[in-house]
């Protein structure tokens, strides 16, 4: 990466630039070495390897594939990365409710959010295992229930079942467990 566009990178994301340094050459492994993108099947297969669903996966990446061409450029890359390093931000949140609403309607149901968090179970066992995750829940599958039932309690104003992106947002900046579905990509 040259000098300039380093700069522009660090102001952009917030990024140092050994981070910005590690972060490409992970894109560039999962790009190819001729290709200047990472392919849908590529975004797939990484996430597929850390227990993430197939309906999980092909969410995140029609998130982060702003231009709907099929392919993440460098630029989507670093974006979503710059979002999912502030997931508190606006644009972060609109980010990770785009990935709990997988049927597209703007609305999250308990179904959508129980799957979307089953979906990161195999990242949160394989943390417990290793143990990166410094208090974690005993029972995963126990923990996402509670989460759910706490956040449709709370922050279902309507009692319709389902939250709208500002219910989500306030949910999100009280339950960690919903953010970090994020944090494995």
């Amino acid at each position: 990466i040259n000098a300039e566009y380093m700069g522009n990178l660090q102001s952009e994301t917030g990024f140092s630039a050994e981070e910005i340094e590690r972060l490409y050459q992970h894109f560039r492994t999962k790009a190819g070495a001729k290709s200047h993108v990472i392919a849908r099947d590529t975004f797939e297969e990484e996430l597929r390897t850390q227990g993430c669903s197939r309906k999980f996966c092909m969410s995140l990446f029609d998130a982060i594939d702003s231009e709907n061409n099929g392919t993440i450029s460098l630029q989507e890359y670093f974006a979503a990365l710059a979002l999912f390093a502030n997931d508190t931000s606006a644009a972060g949140l609109k980010l990770i409710f785009q990935l709990y609403d997988t049927d597209g309607d703007s609305w999250i149901t308990r179904k959508e959010m129980q799957d979307c968090l089953r979906s990161m179970s195999g990242v949160l066992e394989m943390e417990q295992i290793s143990g990166k995750d410094r208090d974690p829940p005993a029972d995963i599958e126990a923990a996402i229930q509670e989460t759910v039932l706490a956040v449709f309690a709370e922050f279902d104003l309507l009692q319709n079942g389902a939250l709208q992106y500002e219910e989500f947002a306030a949910a999100v900046r009280k339950h960690p467990l919903l953010r970090r579905v994020t944090q494995h990509w």
